[in-house]
């Protein structure tokens, strides 16, 4: 093989590398599959890569959990114009959260699960 057919391969395989990688975050393959808002991936899945298969794990998820995690989640998509809004305990097994805009406009409002760590649309 010779230096430019080398090349060629090596540049074939970084693209091939490139589009599976951004096709399975695309489709939420980087966060379990699970969806979120708008693009958002909000979703986590109940103990994915750690114990055993199937095991669940209680995250025992407090408000203040639920808080942190949504902000971090704003804070990694860089938005200056959304911020976590109000954070609340439904009942033993819910928390709900709101985004907000800056002028405190609701954008979305989810359920968390405290035990598995999912988030769904509220209702």
């Amino acid at each position: 093989m010779n230096r430019f057919t080398k090349l060629a391969l090596v540049g074939a395989t970084v693209v091939g590398i490139t589009a599976s990688t951004a096709a399975a975050f695309a489709h939420g393959g980087g966060h379990g599959g699970h969806g979120g808002c708008d693009g958002m991936r909000m979703g986590m899945a109940d103990g994915m890569g750690m114990g055993a298969p199937g095991a669940k794990i209680d995250k025992q998820l407090t408000v203040d959990d639920v808080r942190a995690i949504v902000a971090g989640r704003l804070a990694m998509r860089g938005n200056k114009r959304l911020k976590v809004g109000n954070v609340q305990e439904k009942d033993a097994d819910t928390v709900i959260a709101e985004i907000v805009t800056v002028d405190n406009s609701l954008v979305n409002r989810f359920a968390v699960n405290r035990h598995t760590g999912r988030f769904a649309p509220a209702e």
